[in-house]
Order: structure tokens, then sequence, then C-alpha cells
């Protein structure tokens, strides 16, 4: 997998990870939701992750060096940059959690923490290419066709999210940049930017078509052009790193990729 490269002046650093009794409504598992004057055929799953298969396997990571303990079961990774300088630090935790329970209340999701947080980030995140038996994030209608426009109009991401902070929950919320990107070597600028998730502790439902996104001339060209077959959904710190604290948590359950073709 490729993972963002460091610059000059900085150091790069990884981290990442990811339960609330969910009521009747949030039980049932999150479903694409059309345009409202789109004549749509039925959706095709490309892509989903229930993480039910979390063993409780984690990644750890402090300013740069990371630890694995167990078999993670996909394939995700943190990722950070931090200024110069010895007062900044951060450690960062990726768990496949098999103990608390997810939306739709089976255990198992993902959860992405911060564990200790000093000076300045200035980016950092997590990271989901899918799972590591091959079933890496790939939408297969795509494959062997020009794109454009209204293929991402038909195109959704959905997931289901929320917030914990168990050294703090009065502190308890958090907000991320989410971003649909390829799997390619500097695919920041071609991404789409699908904006941004104030994560609270109630479990929330992203769903939004791609077209519904920015940079979306860029990612179609960038599909003209290098064709990549493989994706990846990003998490990302959205303002500076001192709206965050240690023990703030992102989890994430039911990810879902679907086309209306």
């Amino acid at each position: 997998m490729i993972r963002p490269r460091p610059i000059a002046g900085a150091f790069l650093i990884a981290g990442l990870a990811l339960g609330c009794k969910p009521t009747a409504e949030e039980q049932q598992p999150p479903r694409p939701v059309p345009q409202a004057d789109a004549d749509v055929s039925p959706a095709l799953h490309q892509h989903f992750d229930d993480f039910k298969d979390a063993t409780g396997s984690k990644k750890t990571y402090v300013d740069g060096n990371e630890e694995i303990f167990g078999t993670l079961q996909n394939l995700v990774y943190p990722y950070a940059q931090a200024s110069e300088g010895s007062d900044n630090h951060i450690a960062l935790t990726v768990l496949e959690d098999n103990e608390a329970s997810g939306s739709d209340g089976r255990t198992g999701l993902l959860r992405f923490e911060i564990n200790e947080l000093n000076g300045t980030i200035d980016h950092f995140g997590l990271v989901y290419l899918g799972d590591t038996d091959e079933s890496q994030i790939q939408i297969k209608s795509w494959q062997g066709r020009k794109l454009s426009s209204s293929n991402l109009a038909g195109t959704f991401l959905e997931f289901r999210y929320r917030s914990e902070n168990r050294a703090d929950p009065a502190g308890d919320s958090a907000s991320y940049n989410v971003r649909f990107e390829p799997e390619l070597e500097d695919s920041w600028p071609k991404r789409i930017d699908l904006g941004t998730i104030h994560a609270k502790p109630g479990w929330q439902v992203f769903a939004k078509p791609l077209a519904g996104g920015t940079n979306v001339n860029a990612f179609l060209e960038m599909m003209s052009s290098e064709k990549p077959d493989r994706f990846k959904i990003v998490w990302g710190q959205e303002g500076p790193s001192s709206n965050y604290q240690p023990g703030d948590a992102l989890l994430i359950d039911d990810i879902r990729i679907s086309t209306h073709e």
C-alpha cells in the first residue's frame, strides 16, 4: 500500500482506530439515498464492510514508530505530519474492536483513537482500503469505461460513525474531512472531497453521491489518464490540531459503496 511521503522539515507518523446502544431506527443497515428526482435501478453493492470479523487486533504508532498486535483483518493505516520541533508529538491507535457494539447492535467496528497529542500536528488521519483478503475497494462497474459526472452521481459512499472519549466524556466530539481517493501516489490532488463530518456520541449516517463532492473534474481526468482500479477512503484532520485532545476516538461501522446505473 502507498503511504503519504514525508516532506522536508516534517516527519510522518501514523496511528488509527475505532460502541452506545442504537435506537431501533439506527439498527437498520444504512441504505443508499439516491437523488430525489433520479431514475435509478436497484443498487449494486460494490463494497461492504461491517467489521464483524474484528479480532481485537491493533496498530500503534508513536512519532513514526509502529507496532502491530495480532492479525489485522483490514487494510488500514494512519498518517500524520508534524512540524519540526521537539515538542511536537502524537500517538495513535487503530483497533479492530471486537468488544464494542456497532451501529447494528452487534460487536465489531473500527476505532481510530488519539492517545497522545502535544504541540502542532499539521495533518493526521485514517486511511481505509478494504479487507486483507483481496476484498479491497474496487468499483467493477467503472472498469473498461470512460467515466462521467453521471457515473459519479450514481455512486454512493455510506458509513455510520460516532465519537467517543472515554477519558473525557464531556469533551466527546470530533470533526473529520472525508475523502475518496485513488490508490495512487500523490493521491490528494486527485481526490473527491466529500466534506466534513461532525462526530458526536450517538450513531450518525453519512450517505453521499461522489458527484456531491468537490474536485470532481480532477478526479475524472485522473480516471481517464491513469485508470486506477483500487480506491481508498480517508478521514483527515479538520482544522488545527488544537481542536483535538487525547482520548478522542472516531468509531466507524458499515462502510458501503453502491452504484445505481
